[in-house]
């Protein structure tokens, strides 16, 4: 599927897994970033939520495209209690994500993903522009990561990315999210917050964990 040059706003996309036959490769037309197809939100919703919990590859690439001021641009859910429920193998590259996060000022819950993974295996991310990846006000803003792995999505590749302008951890590993390999990336313009952060929610010693039985994910070292 090529989407041609334009500035297409308010759309979203919703795709289950149980319903994709084959592949789905979505790319932009053309080679210059600041010529891709934009998709601009109004600061609310997420661009594209992929549900696929089959233990099975996804089949999906996206690439060539710029995703502007949604609160979430890309996630990809499996079921995050069921480790042998993943998606698997879903490319994302050559995107630009800019303005991502929520205003929390208007009653909106902070984002706290431009990408979110849950049980999502073996993803690649690859020569992705991540550009103003920020909740307001300020002090929302600390818990929203340009790339967000959690429950069992392992395998990443994270590869030759651009995170620009950011105030929580570029990119956040999180309850046995391991075998990551992250090469070639460039940071700049953080909020004080790391590139890279690794956590585990123990319920023995905070509430914030919100998934029964967190303690089963803890790693067997550290």
């Amino acid at each position: 599927m090529v989407v041609l040059p334009g500035l297409y706003r308010g759309q979203s996309v919703d795709l289950d897994g149980r319903r994709l036959h084959g592949r789905l490769t979505v790319t932009g037309q053309g080679s210059d970033p600041a010529a891709y197809p934009t998709f601009a939100g109004d600061g609310s919703g997420t661009w594209l939520r992929y549900r696929g919990a089959e233990g099975q590859d996804t089949g999906l690439i996206l690439r060539g495209l710029r995703i502007a001021r949604y609160a979430t641009a890309i996630t990809l859910n499996g079921n995050r209690n069921d480790q042998a429920a993943f998606n698997r193998g879903t490319v994302l590259e050559n995107l630009v994500l800019a303005q991502i996060g929520s205003d929390t000022t208007n009653g909106a819950k902070p984002s706290t993903a431009a990408i979110r993974l849950v049980n999502a295996q073996d993803t690649v991310v690859r020569n992705v522009f991540f550009h103003t990846i920020r909740n307001t006000p300020r002090d929302k803003c600390g818990g929203l990561h340009a790339i967000y792995l959690a429950s069992h999505s392992t395998g990443a590749r994270i590869e030759g990315n651009t995170f620009q302008d950011f105030c929580g951890s570029a990119i956040k590993l999180r309850d046995a999210s391991g075998g990551a390999t992250i090469t070639g990336n460039h940071f700049r313009d953080a909020d004080a917050a790391p590139a890279i952060e690794e956590w585990f929610c123990d319920m023995a010693r905070t509430d914030e964990c919100t998934k029964a039985g967190a303690n089963a994910l803890r790693p067997a070292s550290s």
